[in-house]
């Protein structure tokens, strides 16, 4: 059980770091159904 939080912190950096890489060929639009669909992962 313990390694499974850490696993998803990493996962959501990986997440994140994409999403940073991405973001000049993203539209305001595309961002935010990252968000979206992030805050919907969260739960």
């Amino acid at each position: 059980m313990a390694g499974i939080g850490s696993t998803t912190e990493k996962h959501q950096g990986r997440v994140a770091e994409a999403i940073f890489a991405n973001c000049a060929e993203l539209d305001n639009d595309q961002l935010n159904e990252i968000i979206e669909w992030v805050r919907l992962y969260q739960r």
